[in-house]
């Protein structure tokens, strides 16, 4: 790696939008052979807005960040992490590294600064010439190479550990290639980082710019009203709904101080979703994203059993999907999962989550109680087996939320070292009809890291590629026309696949020795591709 100079860095920010701010950043240098010195900021924006889903991912609140400098106040010290020497090229290293470098660059754009010159190397793209094809988190690619994260979600655990992934992914690549190819596959790898070639994105959002009224009168004393009075905070929600506020949904959950005050805004939600007042496509979708997440933070599973099934599922099926006349917020700006769809996931959620707090596990009695008697490693006594959530769901007409919950299972069986049984559930919701774009995902990452049933001596070795790319184009294809990230990821996956099938010899290269086995290479796992010889 002579003339250059390899920088690890991960930023936890406030979201994923193009205004989204840095909270906290690391940074680490990489050398061939161990971690150099590290170094992490915790960064204070100021006022800020927080993404519900970034929140529940880092656990950083203003709390956290009080006290703490603000970015103009360290830029000084990022410096010689962002630069090298004469005559060395900086090498800027992180999973999705593109992301960690627009969140830079806008910082230094906010401070009428220009960010240094950088080099880019994605762990993503140098796991693919490395020859793993994973997926697009920093938790796939960990699984493909036998690392866990134990501080996942922080700039200073991401960074380590991307650190340690990276090392492997060089010298996997560099046991397959001579010194010279080695070189030639790196400056393939490296892309230069320009800021104004990277469009803005909006991904979450419901509203495109400017669509949000001013916040004045009744509106302005509705957003400073105090939320934890349940009289105040209907008048509250009241308004902003007749205002039309775009932070419907944030201004609920706001409002959330209890699991009461949860159950009293579910109430106030299906009050107006079932009342004789009607609302349109968009403010129907704001309304149904803050009773999804009110939901979840009542943490009574047979309490949202019974919303789902009383009144929310039948809404769901009489208002239909998304059309090109009516269009939720999400659809109409194509900024990620239709509302409508996303209500029912999130129902889901608080049926099978232990409880609603961030990073929250399957409860695994509500696993089984999900879809029960199901279970590959046991032989079922003759008789029929009872029915679970996921039979009443596709009996009900909702497949979406079906084979949403099932993939959240299947995860769960898959994490807990049951590949198996998550494959079997996976495969059954897929079988029955509920190809969603998440089962998707997860199936064919399955099927190809796992590739259970496929790798038997003699068999094609390219079978399990084949076969994900099947599940990968037969979802595509049925939701044509329709945007969000996790169709957006299938599509990478898609080329990563299609580029494996391109490269994959028929015998395949053995791992080598300096490079850890992961787990599912184990005695009585499924191999990995890549990571194993054919016969």
């Amino acid at each position: 790696m002579g003339g250059r100079r390899f920088v690890v860095c991960d930023c936890e920010t406030s979201g994923v939008t193009a205004d989204a701010r840095i909270l906290s950043i690391a940074f680490v240098e990489l050398w061939h052979d161990i971690n150099g010195e590290s170094r992490v900021w915790y960064v204070n924006p100021g006022r800020f807005t927080m993404a519900p889903k970034a929140a529940e991912k880092n656990r950083i609140t203003a709390e956290h960040l009080r006290g703490r400098p603000s970015f103009a106040q360290v830029h000084a010290d990022l410096e010689p992490w962002l630069t090298a020497g004469a005559g060395v090229e900086h090498v800027l290293v992180g999973h999705s590294a593109d992301f960690d470098a627009r969140r830079l660059a806008y910082e230094y754009e906010l401070l009428g600064l220009v960010l240094p010159p950088l080099t880019l190397l994605d762990t993503g793209h140098l796991a693919q010439a490395a020859g793993i094809v994973c997926g697009p988190s920093l938790h796939e690619l960990l699984t493909s190479v036998g690392l866990t994260n134990p501080a996942a979600h922080t700039s200073q655990g991401d960074a380590l550990i991307t650190a340690q992934a990276a090392r492997l992914l060089l010298a996997r690549l560099a046991g397959q290639l001579q010194i010279e190819q080695l070189h030639t596959a790196l400056d393939k790898l490296l892309v230069p980082f320009d800021p104004s070639s990277h469009p803005k994105r909006r991904d979450g959002r419901d509203d495109s710019a400017g669509d949000e009224p001013e916040l004045i009168g009744d509106h302005l004393r509705a957003h400073s009203a105090d939320l934890r009075d349940g009289r105040r905070r209907r008048h509250a929600l009241d308004t902003c709904l007749a205002e039309r506020c775009a932070q419907l949904a944030t201004r609920m959950e706001d409002g959330i101080v209890s699991t009461a005050s949860a159950q009293q805004v579910v109430e106030w939600s299906l009050g107006h979703l079932l009342g004789a007042g009607e609302l349109d496509r968009q403010m129907t979708g704001r309304v149904l994203a803050g009773l999804g997440r009110a939901l979840r933070r009542c943490e009574k599973p047979s309490y949202a059993e019974r919303v789902l099934f009383d009144d929310l599922g039948p809404l769901l099926l009489s208002w239909g999907p998304c059309t090109a006349a009516e269009q939720c917020g999400r659809c109409r700006h194509q900024a990620g999962t239709c509302r409508f769809s996303e209500a029912g996931r999130q129902a889901v959620e608080a049926f099978i989550y232990a409880s609603s707090e961030a990073h929250a596990e399957v409860c695994k009695a509500a696993a089984e109680a999900y879809l029960p008697g199901f279970d590959p490693a046991q032989t079922r006594s003759a008789g029929r087996p009872p029915e679970g959530l996921y039979q009443r769901l596709r009996r009900l007409g909702l497949l979406d939320a079906a084979g949403y919950g099932a993939t959240r299972i299947a995860q769960f069986r898959r994490d807990q070292g049951k590949r198996d049984w998550g494959y079997a559930v996976a495969r059954k919701a897929w079988d029955d009809g509920c190809r969603t774009p998440h089962l998707a995902d997860l199936l064919a990452s399955m099927t190809v890291l796992d590739g259970i049933g496929l790798n038997r001596r003699g068999a094609d070795p390219k079978a399990h590629l084949r076969a994900a790319l099947d599940i990968i184009d037969t979802c595509l294809a049925d939701h044509a026309g329709q945007a969000g990230s996790t169709l957006r990821r299938l599509e990478r996956r898609r080329e990563r696949v299609l580029s494996q099938l391109a490269t994959t010899p028929r015998h395949q290269a053995q791992m080598p020795r300096n490079v850890r086995a992961p787990r599912s290479t184990r005695p009585g796992t499924a191999p990995l591709v890549g990571h194993t010889s054919h016969p």
